[in-house]
């Protein structure tokens, strides 16, 4: 290890990356990390992270005799959106999004370009420009309740226009193609039919969005856990409380052979497959809008083999000069 690779911050780097993979971290582990032969020191340096405002470093007591450890909570979810920098092209002109870069660059020891990661790292999608005039003040409430284990009082408006006034347990914050969400379990004070159930809601419908100082423990991974919950979902929809997945067999048109063999849309894919002059391609899925829009979407190019439920629902109110986008012609 040459000395550029151990200075000081690219060890303070290392401690930063240990703490962010987990478990919690002593004193004494950080120790040899931090490359202080002395456990005192290590300590100071963890206290002081711990104290200064807005790195995310909890301490945390354990044992007997007033032990002490340390702990980066939430950082998966940080660290993903820190590298993929698309992502922050979402959230810029937020204080999650300078908060983010300037994490990015001291673990990195680079220094940030003038404009450059605007232009390397552009994030596209429909939704792209909800963040920073729209939405930066409600992106800032959620992540902030999300880091800090606190409850967000929020002003929702339903799909049909209908507001409530929600209390939530952020549990994830998901940036997706449609725009900003996140997966929240509802706590009070009214709710209406959410109340003790968690889904997910998109920020965009937030009218409002607070901080409260009421505080709710980060749930266990056996209890909460976004790969599981999202497991069965095509897009950001999840499916209804009891439904089950299901394997859902679409036919793809023939030339869609090498595109297939090279892009999946969905990790449970299995195919393509022959299927007289179409490729079969299988998924164990949950039917939901956004797994129904995108078969309508790209017409007789993509038919519904199985189940027919969901065949049914792709073409249900269409007429007959629809119809015949979404069926070969035979």
């Amino acid at each position: 290890m040459n000395a550029s690779e151990d200075s000081p911050p690219r060890r303070s780097a290392r401690l930063i990356a240990r703490l962010m993979a987990g478990p919690p971290l002593t004193a004494a582990e950080a120790a040899p990390i931090l490359g202080v032969k002395g456990v005192n020191a290590a300590r100071e340096y963890l206290n002081a992270l711990s104290d200064q405002p807005g790195t995310g470093v909890k301490r945390e007591a354990f044992g007997k005799g007033h032990q002490w450890r340390f702990v980066l909570p939430h950082a998966d979810a940080a660290t993903a959106v820190a590298i993929a920098r698309e992502m922050l092209a979402t959230l810029r002109g937020t204080t999650l999004d300078q908060q983010l870069v300037a994490a990015q660059y001291a673990l990195t020891g680079g220094k940030p370009p003038a404009d450059d990661h605007a232009r390397q790292f552009y994030g596209h999608g429909r939704a792209r420009r909800l963040s920073a005039e729209l939405h930066a003040g409600i992106v800032d409430a959620v992540v902030t309740a999300l880091r800090d284990g606190q409850l967000l009082a929020v002003r929702y408006a339903h799909f049909g226009g209908d507001s409530e006034d929600m209390s939530l347990r952020v549990l994830t914050f998901v940036p997706h193609d449609e725009g900003l969400y996140c997966v929240a379990k509802c706590v009070g004070p009214r709710g209406g039919k959410h109340l003790g159930t968690t889904r997910v809601y998109n920020l965009a419908r937030f009218d409002s969005a607070s901080v409260t100082p009421h505080t709710s423990p980060y749930p266990a991974r056996d209890e909460y856990d976004p790969e599981a919950y999202f497991e069965h979902s095509f897009g950001i929809f999840v499916p209804a409380d009891g439904m089950k997945p299901v394997e859902v067999k679409l036919l793809f048109a023939k030339d869609w052979e090498n595109y297939l063999r090279r892009h999946s849309y969905h990790h449970t894919q299995r195919g393509p497959n022959p299927a007289g002059d179409r490729w079969r391609v299988t998924y164990t899925l949950a039917i939901t809008y956004d797994l129904v829009r995108f078969i309508r979407g790209h017409g007789v190019e993509i038919t519904v083999e199985a189940p027919t439920a969901l065949g049914d629902w792709v073409t249900s109110g269409l007429g007959a000069s629809a119809l015949r986008r979404f069926f070969p012609a035979t």
